[in-house]
């Protein structure tokens, strides 16, 4: 949704109705658009795209606002006739998610709260006659036997579906992506959850994950990574940014950050800086840096800063390092694929603003008080990776091994 309703990849563009309004707050540091369903607002697509006896998997981000026991609200339909698979529709059913193709449906078993954000997708596989549904990354439900659906007419919209009456959405939406084949578990966990990936392999700025949030270098330069290319930080005023990532934002969301390293210089410095500002003030932390010493540590915020504190790095040599988060373990710090110690199950509380994450430099002081000594970081970085999960032990194990 970068400030229109156009499609990057096919030809299935639309246009607005009743005048919905996009902002600077998407997923990916974009827009995304604003659905207010007492205005009527959605968007439609009049291309025709056929669905009939076909598999295909809608993705899409959602913040929605109001969740009312008993309302419909839709999210992704296509409208031919109100007999049974002739009305496809991925809607909320109060706070429930729910596919279907008129009297031949399946509803998720969580229920959704207002005011967060959620990656769903919704699955059909023809071949299996399977519906599917995924929230943030996790198969939900499904259901056999379905379908096909057998709908020949109509326009696509987004945020309404018709059942005899408009029943639009109430939110925010971003990251709309309909694939006309039946994705795989794994590749869902992907789109819903691997948030950054900069490998420096296609230049600096690329990001190889799939919401293409490009890097922002100041003063620092390509070289040798520890897999193909990675970044030299050599002045004190070099740093690498990104921008956007309102999961991270989410108080108590899991997280997990994972790069490669080699220290040039000893000492303090920050690795990962979370600010909600581009000069690294406002919300800000430190979330891996060094001591004063040069131990590795990683940090996160609750109603006070809790620290693990790793061993001194050695200087020259590339070490991969990785922190998770969630409620139930707290933050895990991983050198090497090994892990080095936890805070222990706490809270996370976040900045609840779109956040800028700053690598290499932590640009300013006076952020959350903790064990790491604010400054720049000397040395090469590679293949820095952001998640919206908390990783398994497994998981790093494979990222500290390539």
């Amino acid at each position: 949704m970068e400030n229109n309703v156009a499609d990057s990849i096919s030809n299935l563009s639309g246009t607005t109705v009743n005048s919905p309004t996009f902002y600077a707050q998407g997923i990916n540091g974009g827009y995304l658009v604003r659905l207010v369903s007492s205005s009527n607002q959605y968007i439609t697509i009049p291309t025709y795209q056929s669905f009939v006896s076909t598999s295909f998997t809608l993705e899409m981000w959602i913040y929605p606002t109001t969740l009312t026991s008993g309302t419909s609200y839709g999210l992704f339909s296509q409208y031919a006739a109100l007999t049974q698979d002739h009305n496809l529709y991925l809607i909320f059913s109060g706070g429930n998610l729910k596919m279907g193709f008129w009297n031949d449906d399946v509803t998720s078993g969580t229920t959704l709260s207002a005011n967060a954000w959620y990656h769903i997708a919704f699955v059909y596989d023809n071949s299996s006659q399977t519906q599917i549904i995924y929230l943030n990354g996790v198969q939900d439900t499904n259901r056999s036997s379905a379908g096909p659906y057998l709908g020949g007419s109509g326009a696509i919209n987004i945020g309404n579906y018709y059942n005899g009456s408009n029943n639009t959405y109430d939110g925010f939406i971003d990251q709309v992506t309909l694939y006309m084949n039946a994705r795989s578990a794994s590749d869902i966990l992907s789109d819903a959850t691997f948030s950054t990936w900069h490998s420096f392999d296609c230049g600096i700025a690329f990001d190889s994950a799939p919401y293409r949030i490009n890097g922002i270098a100041n003063n620092v330069v390509l070289a040798p990574g520890r897999v193909g290319q990675g970044l030299s930080f050599n002045s004190s005023s070099s740093y690498y940014q990104l921008y956007g990532f309102p999961v991270l934002a989410t108080s108590n969301h899991p997280y997990s950050i994972s790069l490669w390293i080699r220290r040039t210089s000893t000492g303090g410095g920050g690795l990962v800086h979370v600010s909600t500002q581009s000069n690294g003030a406002g919300w800000c932390l430190d979330f891996m840096g060094f001591s004063s010493s040069g131990q590795i540590i990683g940090s996160s915020y609750s109603t006070a800063v809790k620290d693990v504190i790793g061993p001194i790095l050695s200087i020259n040599v590339w070490t991969h390092v990785a922190t998770t988060f969630s409620t139930t373990n707290g933050v895990r710090l991983y050198v090497n694929g090994s892990l080095i110690g936890s805070t222990g199950a706490m809270a996370y509380s976040a900045s609840g603003a779109t956040n800028t994450v700053t690598l290499g430099n932590s640009l300013t002081t006076g952020c959350g008080t903790n064990s790491i000594v604010p400054g720049t970081f000397y040395g090469y970085l590679d293949e820095f990776r952001l998640y919206s999960r908390e990783l398994s032990a497994a998981d790093v194990t494979t990222l500290a091994n390539p």
